[in-house]
C-alpha cells in the first residue's frame, strides 16, 4: 500500500498555498519599508513548503488536515511543521545529542515539486516509492543521524542547552568525504524547474540529481561509520544491543533510542566516541584514490582526534600514565575497555619480560608502525614496550584463541574478542608476517592466508591438508592421514589471562572505564533545539 494518497496530496496542496501567500505578504511588507521580524524570512516558509511537499502522509497530514479545518494562517501551519521537523522528529532519531539529522535526497529538489499540482505530485512520489525511495521528512529520508563532521565537516558549536562533545574536542571534519561534498548551498539544476503534465516524466528527469545526492550520502554513511563501530561495540558490552545489532538502524524504535542516547551521553564515553570520527577509514578505496588519500592519512588523522581527546581529558584531571593507553583510533580503545589501567600496566611488563624473538625482532627491524618508529628515534623504551604490547600482543592473543580465554578468564572474552578484530593490529602484523623462516605460528599463518589469497596453487594444496596454518577450521592431516599435533606459540599467553582474570574490572562499564566518573545532570539530558 503506498504511503502517499490523492487527498492528501490536495491538503498538502492547500497548505503549501496558504505558506507561500503569507511569505510573499512579508516580502511586499518589507519592500514597502515596514520592519519584519527574522523568522518572516523566506528561509523557513521555504522550507516547510518543500517539506510537507515531499513527505509521506504519516507525517503532517493529521496536522495539516485540522488546521485547515480551523482555516488556520500560513504562519499557524509553517509554525506546527516547523515543530514537528525541529523538535519532534529529531528527538525521535538523534542516536547523540549533539547529531544532525541529514535529509538523503535534499529539500531543494522538492521546490519543484511544491510547484506542481496534486496529480502530478502524487504521481512522482509514487514513482520514486516504486524504486523504494522517499523525501521531506519520511522516515527513510530523515533517518541519518550524523555528527557533525560526517555532516558537513564543519566544527560543532557551543551549546548550553544539549551534551556536545565534538565542540569539546574541537574536531573538524573534510567536506570531500562528508554528506555535503559539495558545500550546503549547492542548489539544484534550475532546467528542472518546470511545471510537469506527468510525475513519471517529473521522476526521471530528477534521477541524476537523486543518484547525485545519494552517493554523497554514501560519503556521509562511511565517514560517521568509525565512531558507529566503537558505539555499538560499547553497546553490546553493556547489554543495551544484541551482538549484530547497529544503533543506527532505521528499525531501532524510538523508545530504545531515548534510552541508549542518555547512555551515550556519559562524559568519557561521549569524549571517546566523537574522538572516533575518522572520515577515511570506511570510505571505498576508489574514493580515497579520487582524493589522494591513503592508509598514512587515515592514521594521522585518527592520532590527531586522539591527541585531542587526551587534552581534554588532561585539562580535566585525568592522570596521564592513564591516558597514555589511548593511542589509535580503534581497537587499543576496546582494549583497555576490558582491562583497565592496571591491566594495561600488566600487559606492558608481560610483554617486556616474555616477548622476544621473532615478534620483538620484525617490529624493531621493520619499523612499518609509525609510533614505533618515532618511540625508537627517540629512544622512549616505554613507549615501545607501550605500543608492543597493544598491538603485536594482540596477535599473540590472537594464536592463543578466545576459547582458551572464555575458560580461563570469562569476563575478559567479550572485550578481547572485540579486540582481536582491530584494525591497529593490521600493521605490526602485516611486519611480522613478512619475516622469511618465521618459526612462530601466527607469523606463518599470516603469510600463508596471504599465499592462499593470491591464488598460490601449492598454498591450496596445503590448506586441504593443514587448514588452521590458513584460519580455517578442521584438524591438520599428513597426507598419509595422521592427525598433526598443533605447533606451540612463541608467547604462551595463558600466565597473562590468569593475571588479567584477577585484575579484571567489570566489563558492563564499557570504554574508558577507569577514568573517573562525572555526573550528568538531567538538565544536560534535555533535549532542546
Amino acid at each position: 500500500m503506498s504511503q502517499h494518497t490523492h487527498e492528501a496530496q490536495h491538503l498538502k496542496k492547500q497548505a503549501i498555498d496558504k505558506i507561500l501567500t503569507q511569505m510573499y505578504g512579508y516580502i511586499e511588507d518589507e519592500k514597502a519599508g515596514k520592519k519584519i521580524s527574522s523568522s518572516n524570512k523566506p528561509k523557513m516558509y521555504l522550507r516547510m513548503a518543500r517539506l510537507l511537499a515531499g513527505t509521506d502522509d504519516s507525517v503532517f497530514i493529521d496536522t495539516v488536515d485540522n488546521l485547515l479545518s480551523k482555516n488556520a494562517t500560513g504562519d499557524e501551519i509553517k509554525n506546527a511543521l516547523r515543530g514537528i521537523s525541529e523538535r519532534v522528529i529529531p528527538k525521535a532519531r538523534k542516536r547523540i545529542f549533539s547529531d544532525r539529522l541529514h535529509h538523503g535526497i535534499p529539500l531543494e529538489l522538492m521546490d519543484v515539486l511544491m510547484k506542481q499540482e496534486p496529480e502530478v505530485m502524487l504521481d512522482f512520489l509514487q514513482a520514486a516509492e516504486d524504486d523504494n525511495r522517499f523525501f521531506g521528512d519520511s522516515a527513510p529520508n530523515i533517518d541519518n543521524s550524523f555528527q557533525e563532521q560526517s555532516h558537513t565537516a564543519a566544527k560543532d558549536k557551543a551549546s548550553t542547552k544539549i551534551v556536545n562533545h565534538p565542540y569539546e574536542l574541537g574536531i573538524r571534519g573534510m567536506k570531500e568525504f562528508s554528506a555535503h561534498p559539495q558545500g550546503t548551498n549547492k542548489g539544484y539544476d534550475k532546467s528542472l524547474d518546470k511545471i510537469y503534465a506527468k510525475g513519471a516524466e517529473m521522476y526521471e528527469a530528477f534521477k541524476p540529481a537523486i543518484e547525485e545526492a545519494e552517493y554523497a550520502l554514501k560519503l556521509g554513511i562511511n565517514a560517521d561509520k568509525s565512531r558507529r563501530v566503537i558505539a555499538n561495540r560499547v553497546l553490546v558490552e553493556r547489554g543495551l544491543l544484541k551482538p549484530g545489532e547497529d544503533y543506527w538502524s532505521t528499525e531501532m524504535s524510538s523508545e530504545r533510542i531515548e534510552k541508549i542516547r542518555k547512555v551515550l551521553a556519559d562524559p568519557e564515553l561521549g569524549l571517546t566516541i566523537a574522538a572516533s570520527q575518522n572520515p577515511m577509514q570506511f570510505q571505498d578505496a576508489e574514493d580515497l584514490a579520487k582524493h589522494g588519500k591513503g592508509t598514512p592519512d587515515i592514521m594521522d588523522w585518527s592520532r590527531d582526534n586522539i591527541r585531542r581527546l587526551q587534552k581534554v581529558l588532561l585539562a580535566q584531571g585525568f592522570n596521564l600514565d592513564e591516558l597514555q593507553y589511548l593511542a589509535k583510533n580503534d581497537g587499543v580503545l576496546s582494549f583497555n575497555a576490558g582491562f583497565g589501567p592496571e591491566g594495561a600496566r600488566f600487559l606492558s611488563k608481560f610483554v617486556k619480560d616474555n616477548l622476544g624473538g621473532e615478534a620483538t625482532g620484525a617490529l624493531y627491524g621493520l619499523l612499518m608502525d609509525p609510533d614505533l618508529q618515532k618511540a625508537v628515534d627517540s629512544g622512549n623504551g616505554r613507549e615501545v614496550t607501550n605500543i608492543l604490547a597493544r598491538d603485536a600482543l594482540l596477535g599473540g592473543l590472537t594464536q592463543q584463541g578466545v576459547n582458551t580465554l572464555g575458560k580461563l578468564a570469562p569476563s575478559l572474552a567479550k572485550p578481547v574478542a572485540g579486540a582481536l578484530t582491530a584494525a591497529n593490529t593490521a600493521m605490526p602484523i602485516a611486519a611480522v608476517s613478512q619475516i622469511k623462516g618465521s618459526t612462530d605460528p601466527f607469523v606463518t599463518q599470516q603469510r600463508d592466508i596471504k599465499s592462499l589469497e593470491s591464488g598460490d596453487e601449492s598454498a591450496m594444496q596445503v590448506a586441504e591438508l593443514m587448514p588452521s596454518r590458513f584460519g580455517k577450521q578442521g584438524p591438520d592431516i599428513t597426507s598419509k592421514g595422521e592427525v598433526i599435533t598443533p605447533q606451540k606459540p612463541l608467547i604462551d599467553a595463558t600466565p597473562l589471562y590468569n593475571k588479567l582474570s584477577g585484575i579484571a574490572t567489570d566489563t558492563s562499564r564499557g570504554i574508558l572505564r577507569y577514568f573517573k566518573p562525572k555526573e550528568v545532570t538531567e538538565e544536560e539530558l534535555d533535549f532542546a533545539i
